[in-house]
C-alpha cells in the first residue's frame, strides 16, 4: 500500500476521465460513476487541474453554474489510452484492497 485514500481517488477520477476521452463530464456524473464522496472528488479534480492534467469548463446549470471536466489532450502525449488505463488499473488494485473493491464495482 503506497497511496493514501485521496491518491487512490485521484487515480480513479483520472481513470474515469480517460475512459470518457474528449467528452465533458459533470462532477455529479463522475461522483455517480466512481462512487467517490463529492468532497473527496472535488479535491481530486482540483489537484488534477492544478497539475495541468484536466481542464474545467463552466456552464449554466439548474442550480447555478455547473462544472464540466475532461482530460487535456496534451496530457496523453501520444500514449495509447488503453495503456494508460491498464497502468492506472494495476496501480489502483495494487495500492489498496478497498480501492480495488471500489474499482471493480465501477469499472
Amino acid at each position: 500500500m503506497c497511496c493514501y485514500k485521496i491518491r487512490i481517488y485521484i487515480a480513479l477520477a483520472l481513470y474515469t476521465l480517460i475512459l470518457h476521452g474528449d467528452d465533458l463530464v459533470s462532477t455529479k456524473q463522475l461522483c455517480k460513476e466512481t462512487r467517490i464522496p463529492y468532497g473527496y472528488l472535488a479535491i481530486a479534480l482540483r489537484t488534477l487541474q492544478r497539475h495541468g492534467i484536466v481542464e474545467r469548463v463552466y456552464i449554466p446549470g439548474i442550480h447555478g453554474i455547473a462544472s464540466l471536466w475532461r482530460i487535456k489532450e496534451e496530457f496523453l502525449n501520444g500514449y495509447d489510452k488503453k495503456y494508460l488505463l491498464d497502468v492506472l488499473k494495476k496501480h489502483i488494485e495494487m495500492c489498496s484492497v478497498a480501492g480495488a473493491m471500489q474499482f471493480s464495482e465501477t469499472a
